[in-house]
């Protein structure tokens, strides 16, 4: 039931998000710095909203799914790492097809099978449509984790390129 509901929210929000905002889905890649000095090329997809008001203010929403994998890890012998994060976007857009905004967020993070970590952070990114159904973007996001079950923390730093097909 729980699922059930969670999926029809998620449809609902979908639905009125579209009617009123901007909609995208996006490829990616970024190169990340994180624990043990690692810089993994991550690849991401994800879906967003954003809409760009009358005083040229730009509100928006992400969330996206990664992953990559490092060379050794002092974690575990597996050396992948997964995750899925939350964005709010708040910004500027001094032109229709150009937008300056601000991140700030949430990261959750599976390292190898049996490890798992958390944070929140902040970033900023700049987007430009060049065609009326494409837009690309750099963003660049700092996250504070934490894997509980180690009593350890590190940055996770990225930067990553996305290409939006928006609708």
């Amino acid at each position: 039931m729980l699922k059930k509901s969670a999926l029809f929210s998620l449809l609902a929000l979908s639905l009125a998000s579209s009617l009123i905002a901007e909609s995208y889905v996006y490829v990616g890649a970024s190169k990340a710095d994180m624990m043990d000095e690692q810089s993994p090329t991550t690849f991401s997809i994800g879906y967003g909203f954003s809409k760009v008001f009358s005083n040229c203010v730009m509100a928006g929403f992400s969330t996206s799914y990664h992953q990559g994998d490092y060379e050794e890890s002092s974690v575990s012998d597996s050396s992948w790492f997964n995750g899925i994060g939350v964005d709010f976007h708040l910004g500027y857009s001094p032109t229709k097809p150009l937008a300056l905004y601000g991140i700030t967020g949430y990261q959750m993070q599976a390292i190898s099978s049996s490890t798992s970590a958390g944070g929140f952070g902040y970033g900023a990114g700049v987007s430009y449509k060049f065609f009326k159904h494409v837009a690309l973007a750099l963003e660049y996001r700092t996250y504070d984790m934490e894997v509980p079950s180690l009593d350890y923390k590190y940055d996770y730093d990225t930067v990553d390129a996305l290409i939006r097909f928006v609708w």
